[in-house]
Formats: C-alpha cells, structure tokens, sequence
C-alpha cells in the first residue's frame, strides 16, 4: 500500500504529521482549536470547534480531500488548555500527479 505524509504549508512544526494518506484514505491526526493561524489562545468551546474543524478543512484540502469525504469522527483530549480535539478519516482517490 502506498503511504505519504501530508505536510500543510506554513502549519506550525510538531513532532507529528498533520495526516497520513495510505492508499484511497487520509488518516487526520488530532486537530485542536486553542491556538489560531496567528499564534493567539482561543477562547471558548464554540470558538474553539471552529477552529479546530477549520484546522481539518485545510488539512484535507492540502491532500486533496474535503470536510465532505470525511467517513468517520473521533476525539480526545490531551491537556487541560484544549476544550476539542477532533481526528478523522476521510476517503480520497489517489490522483497521482
């Protein structure tokens, strides 16, 4: 099966990859919302979902996938600051260039 890594451009870097395609499916590590694209603390379970599920949609869509491929939904939480976490599995035909 083939596998890439999925790097989003000017993401912050972590000691993980944003997701993982192997073969016709984009595994999305754990996203969360209490940081926004310009460093700042997000306050907030709704300003944090958005952020977090914004956080998927640019993931997805850097690997050329959606929100609506998405077949399946987990969360976990990982450290008290983070009120939503939200990983997930979404289908994608592998195109290649």
């Amino acid at each position: 099966m083939r596998k890439e890594v999925i790097t989003v451009p000017n993401a912050p870097k972590l000691p993980f990859s944003p997701a993982i395609r192997a073969g016709d499916y984009i595994f999305v590590s754990g996203q969360v919302g209490f940081i926004d694209a310009g460093g700042k603390e997000v306050k907030g379970i709704g300003a944090q979902t958005r952020q977090c599920l914004e956080n998927i949609k640019q993931v997805l869509e850097t690997a050329g996938s959606s929100l609506n491929e998405v077949v399946t939904v987990v969360t976990g939480l990982v450290i008290s600051k983070m009120l939503i976490e939200i990983e997930c599995i979404a289908y994608s035909p592998y195109n290649p260039a």
